[in-house]
């Protein structure tokens, strides 16, 4: 239901306002995604943030694509261990899937390093027998990296920049990136990611996370040198569906358009809550004591996706401005 509110109060049309055009947003996205023509796309990982967002993308352009859990409990999802994987029972080839994005991973960047059998059984072992196998069948992959195959130290990386990944994590999905490259002769697509992001509120992601400190009075301490590109999930899925449309290969960086410090965004979403900038700390990424260290400036340069990809993106300060609205009531 819509909220209750008086025809002078400004805050109450604002909020309605806002909401109407998330839906219509919605509305929109489905209704376009069901003009384009995509290939029937398997979703490896369809239970996660992404995952579920793009399996709801794919079955929009061909009902019954399939997405895939590593949780048998899932009816809605059908079962794939990335540890052991086998694609024989999903009968994809026959129900005429010709792409897989895979998503499913161990993206912890702590449990990575502190079990390296157990995450490079899940995240280079697995996704490459997988890998084997989709090619087998014809199924062209997909693979989602991460801007950690760089090292941090400059930012603003380009694609074909030296990837010198300072985690494991970073080192897997180097590798991974590298193999499936050779593997498919260059036919396969790796989208290197930031942070993605939602404008749902409790989504615990980035600046929602910081909002509800902030409207709890609890202290935010925020790096002032970690530097990336944010994303908007709704963003994320555009794209991907435009790169699947038109049969887009290679190596391409998949982040918003600007990049900037996470003391920077929380710096304007203090001033955005109205919220006490007493409780906003500026410190070093080092100050958090990260085992391993995580790189810094990780930003990277998507000028070859916007040289393909010419639809505005959302910005830093219409995320922002959503969040601190999401929180001004409580």
């Amino acid at each position: 239901m819509l909220s209750v509110f008086k025809p002078e109060d400004g805050t109450g049309l604002l909020r309605l306002a806002t909401r109407l055009a998330k839906c219509h947003f919605f509305i929109y996205n489905l209704a376009i995604m069901k003009r384009i023509i995509l290939p029937k796309t398997v979703v490896i990982g369809a239970d996660g943030f992404i995952g579920r967002a793009l399996h709801t993308a794919m079955n929009a352009q061909h009902p019954g694509s399939l997405g895939t859990s590593r949780r048998p409990q899932h009816l809605d999802r059908a079962f794939l261990d990335l540890t052991a994987p086998d694609i024989g029972p999903l009968r994809l080839r026959q129900s005429g899937h010709q792409r897989a994005l895979i998503l499913a991973a161990e993206p912890n960047i702590a449990r990575c390093q502190n079990n390296p059998e157990a995450s490079r059984a899940l995240n280079v072992t697995g996704t490459l027998a997988l890998v084997d196998q989709l090619l087998s069948e014809g199924i062209r992959p997909v693979f989602f990296s991460s801007d950690y195959v760089f090292d941090g130290f400059t930012g603003n990386y380009r694609e074909d920049q030296a990837c010198v990944p300072s985690t494991l994590y970073g080192q897997q999905k180097l590798e991974v990136e590298r193999a499936i490259t050779e593997k498919s002769a260059g036919k396969a697509l790796i989208l290197r990611l930031s942070k993605i992001y939602s404008l749902h509120k409790g989504d615990g992601i980035l600046l929602d996370e910081m909002a509800a400190l902030f409207a709890a009075g609890q202290v935010v301490r925020a790096a002032g040198d970690q530097v990336f590109n944010p994303m908007y999930l709704d963003d994320l899925v555009a794209v991907v569906c435009f790169l699947l449309e038109t049969d887009t290969k290679g190596v391409l960086h998949v982040c918003g358009d600007e990049a900037q410090s996470r003391y920077h965004m929380a710096s304007a979403l203090v001033q955005a809550m109205g919220a006490d900038p007493a409780l906003l700390q500026r410190i070093s990424l080092d100050d958090l004591g990260l085992n391993p260290i995580r790189p810094k400036r990780t930003s990277m340069s998507n000028a070859r996706l916007r040289a393909l990809y010419h639809k505005p993106m959302t910005r830093i300060t219409t995320y922002v401005k959503q969040t601190a609205l999401n929180y001004e009531s409580v």
